[in-house]
């Protein structure tokens, strides 16, 4: 028992270094890519960059449960992807992961007590997410896979409001919620 508990700190231990160390290279490369967007603002590419270098760290972040650190990093990720919209000569090919980082931007305020707007932002893209799906949208462009990938983060999405509805005292709307999830 005694080397099995050695394990799993040692593993631990591993884990926090490696989160650490991710951290401190996307912060590098945060930094060297300050400004890019902005001296080249018809580059969507760099728009991509920036939104992945800041989408990586607040994942990052979370994962080491400094949630408040990774909130300002998701709206920059957030930021970035609608930047990336805006400038790219395809923008729907881009629109689905502003939702699905949206999703996860969601989880994060519900994580961090932020009832009210969690319930704001996984409200809207629930609400995004079923109209694409309904009307076809993503496989309509090609992207089946997008489809697969905006159900589960539809259900994410779900499963965050039965939660907020859990917190609220609310069985009625947690009711709704756990059947909407079940039903994709």
């Amino acid at each position: 028992a005694y080397l099995h508990i050695e394990r799993c700190r040692s593993r631990l231990k591993d884990r926090g270094e490696r989160l650490a160390k991710s951290e401190q290279r996307l912060r590098e490369g945060l930094n060297a890519t300050k400004d890019l967007e902005i001296y080249h603002p018809n580059i969507p590419m760099y728009y991509q960059l920036k939104k992945e270098l800041n989408a990586g760290l607040a994942n990052n972040l979370e994962k080491q449960g400094k949630l408040a650190d990774a909130r300002g990093y998701y709206e920059q990720a957030l930021r970035m992807q609608r930047l990336l919209i805006e400038h790219a000569e395809y923008p729907e090919l881009h629109r689905p992961w502003l939702d699905w980082l949206q999703v996860d931007f969601g989880i994060l305020l519900l994580d961090s007590n932020e009832l009210a707007r969690a319930e704001q932002v996984l409200g809207e893209v629930a609400e995004r997410l079923e109209t694409a799906l309904d009307t076809g949208l993503t496989v309509e462009q090609g992207f089946r896979r997008h489809r697969e990938v905006s159900l589960r983060k539809l259900e994410e999405a779900y499963r965050g409001l039965q939660e907020h509805a859990r917190r609220q005292g609310s069985s009625e709307a947690m009711a709704t919620w756990e059947q909407k999830a079940r039903e994709l």
